[in-house]
């Protein structure tokens, strides 16, 4: 699908996978036919993983789903829409999230918004203990432009996850002759 998303896989022992994705969208778009195609195409994607898995999705929605009061956006009505469709559980919503704001202006203070948001499936949303979004930016990635999106943090109690650490490492020689990419 055209989607900018990336997704990890945790393996459980005789469990389903846990499935940790993470996604931009690219419903900044003025064009109302692309922003539905996107939506549709993150809810094909979110069902299809759901038949095989348990959810946990990190999102910029870039757009107003009245989290902290403000009118819902046409990006915000489609994103509603989606977690309906989907039944997936709104984690920014939930008591045991502390902080709203997933976005401000640095430069003005008084421009901000919650349009950042972490979504589970019914079946992931228990293993969730806390989540935290840095309104005060303690873990702020810090450089030349500082970023207007929050720090989102997310504790979760997983169980059965295999006794043993399974690690493969891939070393790539970027300067290789092509013949050897092939």
């Amino acid at each position: 699908r055209n989607l900018e998303i990336m997704w990890a896989s945790i393996h459980r022992d005789k469990e389903t996978p846990f499935y940790v994705g993470v996604y931009y969208g690219k419903q900044e778009s003025d064009n109302k036919e692309d922003v539905r195609e996107e939506i549709d195409n993150l809810t094909e994607e979110i069902l299809e993983l759901q038949s095989t898995g348990e959810i946990l999705l990190f999102m910029d929605g870039n757009g107003k789903v009245g989290m902290i009061g403000e009118e819902i956006s046409r990006n915000g009505g489609a994103l509603n829409d989606m977690i309906d469709e989907c039944e997936l559980v709104l984690l920014n919503a939930k008591d045991n999230c502390i902080g709203k704001i997933t976005r401000q202006n640095r430069k003005k203070k008084d421009e901000f918004s919650a349009i950042d948001f972490v979504l589970a499936s019914q079946e992931a949303y228990p293993t969730i203990t806390k989540m935290f979004i840095d309104e005060e930016g303690e873990f702020r990635i810090r450089s030349k432009n500082d970023s207007d999106h929050n720090t989102i943090i997310v504790d979760l109690k997983m169980n059965n996850l295999p006794k043993e650490k399974i690690v493969r490492v891939s070393e790539w020689n970027i300067n290789a002759p092509p013949e050897k990419w092939e």
